[in-house]
């Protein structure tokens, strides 16, 4: 599914491979593990509720959940996907960059499960969020246009828009029987937005990157381009999600058997699953010529007036912080 973020025309949506053999809609109706696409919630959240900027660091390593934090009769130690921890202090872009799972946990510690299913909600997940430690890494199920929308947010300055598929309804003669327009409402501090945007950039240009391989395509230069990658466990789910100034587009690749999946990270990784799809998706939409005449291109991200913030992390940082230039474009 791919969405105009800045009025919610929807602008691509394949939900399965022939409707004609199967009548079920992958983007509207499938409820699917997000997996670390869900993780831009939990840093949005941590940045909403001034827990942390991008600047701010922590240290990746092990973090226990127990009794204090709803679970009984046992702990839960999240483990990181390669099985270890570095024990290095990542400022958080980078650490969302590389899908650290333990700096997400420590996140989770710090906010609780409510506070970030609340800002989700208000992103857009309309789907109902197990407010559990395991939220976190994107145990609960939601919908690719859950997930469209939510990032959408991000991307429109913390304005939520209800993406539209029919503009008008026309009778034989041409007469308009009903119009739709893009129903806004604000959601988010226009300021987290853009700090989230910048965020998901990380995962492109951090060294080591989910989604560095975007950059071996010719979407990434002269644009702004945020991205996150996405794999649930037995690698049964990969997701791919991307965000440009003008179009918010999600990848989900899988089977609707769950014990459909492929046997390694190598594999069943959202980066090598759902991300080329994203690729050559929008290396289409930039060759096209009509397109750009529509304003579809490459452009980066609108900063909210009167914002600034030090992106270099060189000095006092914070959302107040005054000293900074706008974040150029890679």
């Amino acid at each position: 599914m791919a969405m105009d973020p800045t009025n919610g025309h929807v602008k691509a949506w394949i939900g399965g491979i022939n409707y004609k053999y199967f009548k079920f809609d992958h983007i509207s109706q499938s409820r699917r593990q997000p997996g670390s696409t869900f993780k831009p919630f939990v840093y949005g959240a941590a940045i909403e509720n001034e827990i942390i900027n991008p600047c701010d660091e922590l240290v990746d390593e092990p973090v226990t959940f127990g009794e204090e934090d709803g679970l009984t009769g046992s702990t839960w130690t999240p483990q990181n996907s390669d099985g270890k921890f570095s024990y290095e202090s990542l400022k958080m872009r980078r650490a969302m960059g590389l899908s650290i799972n333990s700096i997400s946990a420590k996140l989770m510690k710090q906010l609780g499960p409510a506070k970030i299913a609340e800002f989700a909600h208000k992103c857009g997940i309309t789907s109902p969020l197990n407010e559990v430690p395991s939220l976190c890494l994107g145990a609960s199920e939601v919908s690719l246009l859950d997930q469209v929308t939510g990032y959408s947010t991000m991307a429109n300055g913390g304005e939520k828009t209800d993406p539209i598929l029919v503009l008008k309804i026309t009778d034989k003669v041409g007469t308009v029987l009903r119009e739709f327009s893009q129903i806004e409402k604000a959601a988010i501090k226009p300021e987290t937005a853009y700090l989230m945007t910048y965020m998901l950039q990380g995962a492109v240009h951090e060294p080591g990157g989910t989604a560095e391989g975007l950059k071996r395509t010719s979407i990434v230069a002269g644009n702004e381009i945020g991205a996150k990658t996405g794999t649930t466990s037995n690698y049964s789910d990969g997701w791919f999600m991307g965000v440009t100034q003008k179009i918010v587009a999600g990848v989900w690749v899988g089977g609707d058997d769950r014990s459909i999946h492929f046997r390694s990270l190598a594999l069943g990784q959202g980066a090598k699953m759902a991300m080329p799809v994203y690729a050559k998706f929008m290396e289409r939409v930039y060759s096209d010529a009509t397109l750009a005449i529509e304003g579809y291109r490459k452009m980066p991200f609108l900063k909210p007036d009167n914002f600034t913030f030090d992106f270099t992390c060189s000095g006092k940082v914070g959302q107040d912080s005054l000293a900074t230039n706008q974040q150029p474009v890679n």
